[in-house]
């Protein structure tokens, strides 16, 4: 005889596995579903269809993939930056930073034929010259000063940006200089820049402003790439191309970045106003070293002190594996002692494979020898530069070069560009005290090479064999303090973990498992825990990058290798776990829209998910830069709700319009639209443009993306027992719906039902208004032992999904 039972689950479990699909018994079944796109999971309950997300701008090139870094100045000041090849772009308060149109230019800035342009200001002992074989500008100085000035023709009273290169050793250094008068400061006073990519803004008169370049330093420094940003995004050049992009690792401290990469010296990005930012070679004080040299060989320096000194080595026995000095040794630290004291010289270039010159940072000992007592830079082009970067206690943390993959390094305490690794600057007996510098390689039966490293209640290194802890017996770690153990042996991705409530998130190594590394009371110890284990289906294909949005509803948000979104809810606290795939608006090459990368932000009440996505519009590749819209709150204006993929809005209160330009972006595209709180017909953009078919005050527009809900098997409505295997019918269903508008359900994905919203007494001239309450709806389905509830809809609207009833009617075999 069939019997009908209601079923009201919530959804927070989110998307279940297929492998799980026989586990009824589970506690977490009724709560799941089988699908669960463009919606997110609620902590409360329920599902609602994730806000569209607004255009930004296009990348510098749409036919190569940046990526999003988050620059965190403050809860008030917080940027993404548009990483992509040799530049960084900037945003801020959900737009790009762009200079103001000055119609001001520099004069050869590029220096590929000559230096015409520029007038020598050197006094004694300076010279400006052309290096023919670079394309670069020289600043040439013996004993006094090498300064370069520039007239540049002016007529506007705006800010300028000017972005420039300073080519040297690191530490050396040049200064800026901005006058509205030869050789005067009146604008910019003498600004120190170091070797590095720079962009600095000033604001001048409508008179003609004179560029000037200095090094005071008693050594040749160069400048390159000079000009002068107008009407245009603020760039700052650097020296990452596509491939190395994804490897980038950064440490943030206010308003210092510290960037890393194996093929690169360490860079601290740096920024001193919304339009000046500076990436500099980071100059390193002391260390950190290979340990000293066992050989016969024996290394003379020329003099104790002085820059450009010349150290000659006996053999090329000890130095990089028996082949001696390398031209990519240039940049790297010699550590020297001739008795007692050590001192430092950086090589500035190399002669041969057993002579150098160097610039001294700490000086030898006088009258310097041919000495056996050496010790050469951990790090350089030679034997790789670190991969990973982190703070921990105070100190600055960086790990995993080519040469020592399983080695780490802090620098000394509350002194983060000085790796001394002891007491070199006090009675010079070598002794290790607790503030220098730590030194550690990891011991193991395997080679670990080192992932991540995070500091959670203790450090935590992610290597690709395991999870190790960093432990000291005392308060604070300290080079002779230190105890580093394996806590799971899963092995870790190279990609960095996230903070989520409290709790740590990773990526196994073959980028499918999502895993939580908690401590076990009963073990006492760390384990790791499979997060992914309930829907392990969702991260097909890998994950290749992921962003935490704690506010407002914790979601970690992954990109799949293929462009697809996984997100993960989770609040541990209440239970709370829950994945869904998100798949924005339009189109790549006959595929879904593709996205790229991901970062997240402060925002106003929110956190910013950023995102670059990639479509095919209007016949070719685009990629843009876009965020995610606030979700729709219960009171706010129906009309204010974005929720169409990289849309724009027209908004105002005192003029409505049927015409809508500033499309450009989305050319020859069919676009969904949302005129004043109602869902509009469908429009396709020309010339920019749509038209639509009455006016309006406030209108968004952008492509249109589908959110689904299906259920699992329905575990219900049997005497006997289980309804699995059962012969089932659904033939209506009653959905609980908070704020939402318009919907489709059904038993399959064809032939869907249309809910009306629209009640008898709504105008028919405004919009239909968001509804609250429970719906039913009757529907015809078939008599099976796999009856499912799905709903789903296209309208640019919001629409919150809380609990689904449906009307079962089930026969016992």
């Amino acid at each position: 005889m069939p019997r009908a039972f209601p079923l009201q689950p919530s959804l927070n479990a989110g998307e279940f596995s297929p492998r799980m699909a026989a586990r009824t018994d589970f506690a977490k079944y009724p709560l799941a579903c089988a699908t669960l796109e463009n919606m997110i999971p609620l902590p409360q309950g329920g599902a609602m269809r994730r806000p569209g997300t607004r255009f930004v701008a296009a990348v510098k090139d749409a036919n190569t993939k940046p990526r999003l870094l988050p620059f965190e100045f403050s809860e008030e000041q917080a940027y993404v930056i548009e990483a992509g090849e040799g530049y960084f772009r900037f945003y801020m308060d959900q737009g790009q930073i762009v200079t103001e149109d000055s119609g001001a230019a520099i004069t050869n800035g590029d220096f590929t034929s000559d230096i015409s342009g520029w007038a020598d200001q050197s006094g004694a002992g300076g010279a400006i010259a052309h290096d023919a074989t670079n394309g670069r500008l020289s600043l040439v100085n013996t004993s006094g000063t090498a300064h370069a000035e520039q007239q540049v023709t002016n007529t506007d009273a705006v800010d300028h940006a000017l972005q420039f290169q300073v080519i040297g050793a690191p530490g050396d250094k040049i200064k800026l200089r901005v006058g509205t008068s030869s050789t005067g400061n009146e604008l910019v006073d003498d600004v120190e820049f170091l070797v590095g990519y720079h962009t600095h803004s000033f604001t001048a008169t409508a008179a003609d402003f004179y560029v000037q370049f200095l090094n005071e330093t008693a050594k040749t420094i160069q400048i390159d790439n000079v000009a002068l940003i107008d009407d245009a995004p603020i760039e700052l050049a650097t020296p990452y191309q596509e491939a190395d992009l994804p490897a980038l690792n950064f440490a943030q401290s206010a308003d210092v970045m510290y960037v890393c990469h194996r093929s690169y010296p360490v860079h601290r990005l740096e920024r001193t106003s919304h339009t000046s930012w500076s990436l500099s070679q980071v100059a390193f004080d002391d260390g950190p070293y290979l340990k000293e040299n066992t050989t016969t060989t024996t290394l003379a320096p020329s003099a104790n002190t002085g820059l450009g000194i010349t150290i000659t080595a006996s053999a090329t026995t000890g130095i990089n594996d028996g082949k001696g000095f390398q031209a990519t040794d240039v940049g790297r630290l010699i550590r020297y002692k001739k008795s007692n004291a050590w001192g430092v010289a950086v090589i500035t270039s190399v002669t041969s494979t057993t002579q150098v010159k160097a610039d001294v940072k700490h000086n030898f000992e006088a009258s310097p020898n041919a000495q056996k007592t050496w010790r050469l830079g951990a790090w350089s082009g030679t034997a790789g530069h670190p991969a990973k970067v982190y703070f921990f206690e105070q100190r600055l943390g960086f790990a995993a070069t080519n040469h020592q993959p399983q080695t780490f390094w802090l620098s000394q305490s509350a002194d983060f560009e000085n790796m001394t690794p002891d007491n070199r600057d006090g009675d010079n007996d070598e002794t290790v005290e607790d503030d220098d510098a730590i030194d550690y390689t990891i011991s193991a039966d395997q080679v670990n090479v080192i992932r991540w490293m995070v500091a959670y209640k203790n450090l935590i290194i992610g290597t690709a064999g395991g999870e190790w802890t960093v432990r000291s017996d005392g308060p604070v770690l300290t080079p002779t303090d230190i105890d580093v153990k394996r806590q799971t042996g899963y092995g870790s991705a190279a990609l960095d973990p996230q903070l989520m409530r409290g709790r740590l998130i990773y990526l196994q190594k073959a980028r499918r498992k999502v895993l939580e590394f908690a401590y076990d009371l009963e073990l006492d110890g760390f384990q790791s825990l499979d997060m992914t284990l309930l829907a392990d289906h969702v991260t097909k294909g890998g994950i290749d990058a992921m962003a935490y949005q704690q506010e407002l509803d914790s979601t970690l948000w992954c990109v799949r290798s293929d462009g697809i979104v996984p997100t993960f809810t989770y609040q541990p606290d209440q239970n709370v776990i829950g994945w869904a795939r998100q798949i924005f608006g339009g189109s790549f090459d006959g595929g879904n829209a593709e996205a790229e990368s991901v970062a997240v932000i402060p925002g106003s009440n929110r956190d910013e998910t950023w995102l670059v996505v990639k479509r095919t519009i209007n016949g070719s590749t685009a990629r843009y830069v876009e965020f995610l819209e606030a979700a729709f709150d219960s009171g706010d204006d129906q009309a204010s709700a974005l929720y169409a993929d990289s849309g724009l809005t027209y908004a105002d209160t005192e003029t409505p319009t049927a015409t809508i330009s500033g499309l450009d972006h989305l050319e020859g595209e069919t676009v969904k639209v949302l005129a004043d709180g109602a869902v509009h017909p469908d429009c396709t953009v020309s010339g920019g443009e749509i038209t639509l078919q009455h006016e309006a005050n406030t209108v968004h527009a952008g492509l249109g993306y589908t959110h689904v809900y299906e259920s699992l098997k329905w575990e219900a409505g049997s005497p006997a027992g289980t309804a699995q295997g059962q012969t089932k019918r659904i033939d209506g269903v009653t959905l609980m719906l908070l704020d939402s508008l318009n919907a489709k359900v059904g038993p399959v994905a064809e032939g869907l039902s249309i809910i009306p919203f629209r009640r008898v007494n709504d105008a028919m001239d405004t919009a239909v208004p968001l509804f609250t309450g429970e719906k039913f709806t009757e529907f015809d389905g078939d008599y099976t032992t796999d009856s499912r509830v799905r709903v789903e809809g296209d309208d640019p609207a919001p629409f919150t999904l809380l609990a689904v009833s449906p009307r079962i009617k089930t026969n016992v075999k």
